[in-house]
C-alpha cells in the first residue's frame, strides 16, 4: 500500500493558507488596533499582556513574556512617542507562520516634512481557536515571509 502524503500535505497547506487569509484578516486586524489603543492611551501593561513569543518551543506554541522580556517592551514602548499607527501589510501563511507589519508613526508629516515612522512587526498564530500577538524577533532567527 502506498501513501502519496507529500502531494496531500501540499495541496491540504495551500487551502489552509487560502482559508486563513480570507476568514481570520478581520480578527488579526481587531488584535492589532486593540493593542495600539493601549498604547496610544498608555496602558502599557494591558497592551504588554497581550504579546507572545512562539520562537522558545520546537512546535511554536505561543508562551507569555517572561518579566525580562515584559521589560524590553515596556521600555520600547514608552521610548516612542506615538501619533498613530498604519498596517503596511499583513500575511498568513499557516496558522503559526504569518506577519504584520505595522508603520509607528511618531511624528505627523507636515510643512513639507515627511512622517516620522518606525515598524513593529507581529506574528499572529492561531492558537486554541483563538489568534494571539507574538513578537517577531530577527535575533533569535526570525526571517520575513517575503
Amino acid at each position: 500500500m502506498r501513501i502519496r502524503t507529500r502531494k496531500v500535505a501540499k495541496n491540504k497547506r495551500k487551502r489552509n493558507s487560502q482559508t486563513l487569509e480570507a476568514k481570520d484578516t478581520i480578527a488579526v486586524k481587531e488584535l492589532i488596533d486593540q493593542f495600539f489603543t493601549y498604547v496610544k492611551n498608555k496602558q502599557t501593561d494591558e497592551a504588554i499582556l497581550m504579546l507572545y513569543r512562539n520562537d522558545q518551543t520546537e512546535d511554536g506554541t505561543p508562551v507569555s513574556l517572561n518579566n525580562e522580556e515584559m521589560a524590553e517592551v515596556r521600555a520600547m514602548l514608552e521610548s516612542i512617542p506615538m501619533a498613530g499607527y498604519e498596517i503596511a501589510y499583513m500575511k498568513f501563511s499557516e496558522y503559526y507562520a504569518n506577519e504584520v507589519q505595522c508603520n509607528v508613526i511618531i511624528r505627523e508629516a507636515g510643512d513639507g516634512i515627511p512622517p516620522v515612522t518606525t515598524k513593529i512587526f507581529f506574528k499572529p498564530v492561531f492558537y486554541l481557536g483563538n489568534w494571539v500577538l507574538c513578537l517577531s524577533n530577527s535575533e533569535y532567527g526570525d526571517k520575513s515571509l517575503g
